[in-house]
C-alpha cells in the first residue's frame, strides 16, 4: 500500500500542500528516530536532505522567491511548513530547534499513515521522483500557474536511462554509503561521474555510471571547462541547462529553454584545446553568480604532437 501511495505522489511537488504523514507530531523529529537507529541517525546528519532548508543556496534563493511549493519538498510536514510560514522567507529566522531545520527528515520517507516502515517498503524510485521531478510555475493575472517545461526531470532522466539497459536505481545509486544520501554536493560522487581523457589537441568528456543527465538538478547547475596558457584561465565550455524569459501574450513571461548541454550517457563531448594551452580545470557550479562552485578536476595538458 505505501509503494502505491508513493507513486500516486508522483509529481506533488508541483502543489503547495504539506506532507500528511499522520501520528504525533512530537514524533516526527529525526531524534525521536535516533535513540534507536543511531547509526542511521548521524549518516542522516551529514546528508544534504538534512540541510534541504538551511543551506546557503536555498536560504539566498527562497529570500528573492518565496513560493509555498518550494517548502513543499525542502521542509514536506506540516510542522515543518508552520514555521516557516511564520518567519516568511526570511529562513535564517527560524528557531533553533524548529523541525524545519531538520529539512528532510526521516519521517519524510518512513512514516505513512501515522505508521512507520523500514527500508523493504521504500524500495521504489518513485519515492524520489515526487521530488525529483516538477516544472516552472508563472504568475498570470496574480495566480500562479504551473507551465509545461521542466525545472528538474532527474527522474524522467533516469527512467529513459533504465528503458535503454541502464543498470541500477536512484536507492542503490545515491544511498549505497548509506543514509548521507550522496549527490552532487560530494566531490568524490562528482569526480567518479565524469571521465576526462586527451586524444591529441581535444579533451573528451564522458558521464560514467550516471543514471541521469550531469549535470542535473536545479536549473542553475553547470559543469564548466577552462583552460590555461600559463597566465590566465578562459571558460571553452558548459555543459548543463541555459533559459530565457519570453513574453507569454499575458502581459508576462514564460520560461523557455535556449539550450541543454548536458552530459548524457553514451555520448562523449570533445573540447579542442589550442598547442599553447598547457593545463584545464573542470568546475561544478552550483548557483548563477558562480560563488558556490568545486573543483572536480585539474590537470596538466600533454603536449600536442
Amino acid at each position: 500500500m505505501l509503494l502505491l501511495l508513493l507513486a500516486a505522489n508522483l509529481g506533488f511537488s508541483a502543489g503547495v500542500e504539506p506532507l500528511d504523514i499522520g501520528g504525533p507530531a512530537a514524533e516526527h523529529s529525526a531524534s525521536s528516530c535516533g535513540s534507536c537507529h543511531e547509526a542511521e541517525l548521524a549518516e542522516w546528519s551529514k546528508s544534504r536532505h538534512r540541510r534541504s532548508v538551511t543551506n546557503r543556496i536555498f536560504v539566498a534563493g527562497y529570500a528573492v522567491e518565496s513560493e509555498a511549493r518550494c517548502i513543499r519538498c525542502h521542509a514536506p510536514l506540516p510542522e515543518q511548513g508552520a514555521e516557516v510560514a511564520r518567519v516568511r522567507h526570511d529562513l535564517t529566522a527560524l528557531p533553533t530547534k524548529a523541525l524545519a531545520r531538520e529539512g528532510v527528515t526521516c519521517a519524510t520517507c518512513h512514516v505513512r499513515d501515522g505508521e512507520a516502515h523500514g527500508n523493504d517498503a521504500l524500495q521504489s524510485d518513485a519515492l524520489c521522483g515526487s521530488c525529483h521531478e516538477f516544472t516552472f510555475h508563472e504568475k498570470q493575472r496574480g495566480r500562479l500557474v504551473l507551465t509545461d517545461l521542466p525545472i528538474q526531470s532527474t527522474f524522467s532522466e533516469w527512467r529513459s536511462y533504465a528503458a535503454a539497459g541502464g543498470e541500477g536505481s536512484c536507492i542503490s545509486c545515491h544511498m549505497k554509503n548509506g543514509h548521507d544520501i550522496r549527490g552532487a554536493h560530494d566531490v568524490s560522487t562528482l569526480r567518479a561521474a565524469l571521465r576526462i581523457t586527451q586524444h591529441h589537441d581535444a579533451l573528451v568528456f564522458e558521464s560514467v555510471g550516471v543514471g541521469h543527465d550531469f549535470p542535473t538538478g536545479d536549473v542553475f547547475r553547470h559543469v564548466t571547462v577552462e583552460l590555461s596558457d600559463g597566465r590566465e584561465w578562459r571558460e571553452v565550455a558548459r555543459f548543463g541547462r541555459r533559459y530565457a524569459p519570453a513574453p507569454n501574450g499575458d502581459g508576462g513571461y514564460s520560461m523557455v529553454l535556449e539550450a541543454n548541454t548536458a552530459l548524457r550517457v553514451g555520448e562523449p563531448r570533445v573540447v579542442p584545446f589550442a598547442a599553447t594551452d598547457q593545463a584545464y580545470r573542470v568546475r561544478y557550479r552550483y548557483n548563477r553568480e558562480g560563488t558556490e562552485r568545486v573543483d572536480i578536476a585539474v590537470a596538466r595538458l600533454r603536449p600536442v604532437g
